[in-house]
């Protein structure tokens, strides 16, 4: 009698690349607080980040997920997930059980990543923004936009619709809790946007930045020791009171308008139509072209 090794499952949302692609070699570039969006039903968020999967071994390619969802008693609770090379490895709650698996979570933290670029586009930057206290409200912190007891949640479009303006160069983000904890910042033809990726947090602009040589292949190191030169950093090592009504920074608060993304969009548009000829003195070096002249 001869026995034949059943056939591995299938890859039904193509896991395995999209971790190569995206999360290979990446961990370590992973912000806190890193909290995503989920469709999943009666999961509020996911948050990603790296650590061992197994006690005692460091494994590079390895963390973790964290599923948080409304419980059958109406509590908040999560659950902890393994990943490594790109297979997650947990129990699902009973209530979700033949509602979703393991892959269907992985598919959706996948998805948050490639519509927010969220370690392609970005850089940690060591005590870029500020230690300090702010009120925390939801898993990812929140507080510093109004909502009126509400729940921060996240919201991919936040991020998503600044990394796709044609005019973005690069982002960072504080690898460290602080005073604007969660925040990326967007570097842009003469001005820079502070936007966070969970609800209840306000976005801000700091104006008038000087020209510096900046490209979108840039290194990670290289991109630190620019950004960290740049006298408009100290603007940023405030904590967020401080930087409405002290550093008198522009803000919007989203607060669940129909039309914030319209309201973002143009700001950001009027600010780049004023600076971005003074800024540049001459033919834009962000664009794909350019670069591809440079290299060629």
């Amino acid at each position: 009698m001869s026995f034949e090794s059943s056939p591995p499952p299938p890859d039904k949302y193509n896991l395995k690349q999209r971790f190569d692609d995206l999360l290979r070699g990446h961990f370590q570039d992973i912000p806190n607080n890193f909290h995503l969006q989920s469709q999943l039903p009666g999961v509020t968020s996911l948050n990603i980040g790296a650590g061992s999967a197994l006690p005692g071994q460091e494994l590079p390619n390895s963390g973790y997920v964290a599923m948080y969802y409304d419980a059958s008693d109406g509590k908040e609770r999560h659950e902890t997930f393994t990943m490594n090379e790109g297979v997650l490895r947990g129990r699902i709650p009973r209530e979700f059980r033949g509602k979703f698996d393991n892959d269907d979570i992985l598919d959706e933290v996948f998805k948050d990543m490639e519509r927010t670029r969220a370690l392609t586009e970005f850089v940690d930057i060591d005590g870029v923004f500020p230690p300090g206290f702010w009120p925390r409200k939801g898993p990812g912190g929140g507080g510093g936009g109004g909502g009126g007891g509400k729940e921060s949640v996240p919201d991919p479009r936040r991020i998503e619709l600044i990394v796709n303006h044609p005019e973005f160069i690069r982002g960072f983000y504080s690898p460290k809790e602080g005073g604007f904890e969660g925040y990326h910042g967007f570097i842009f033809p003469g001005f820079v946007v502070l936007e966070h990726s969970m609800t209840l947090n306000a976005a801000y602009f700091i104006d008038d930045i000087p020209y510096m040589a900046i490209r979108r292949s840039m290194p990670k190191q290289e991109l630190r020791d620019l950004v960290l030169a740049q006298p408009w950093v100290a603007r940023m090592r405030v904590g967020r009171g401080e930087a409405r009504h002290v550093a008198r920074l522009d803000y919007l608060i989203h607060n669940e308008r129909d039309d914030w993304q319209e309201i973002m969009k143009k700001k950001i548009d009027e600010r780049v139509a004023k600076y971005k000829e003074k800024w540049l003195t001459g033919a834009n070096p962000f664009t794909e072209r350019e670069e591809q002249k440079e290299a060629a």
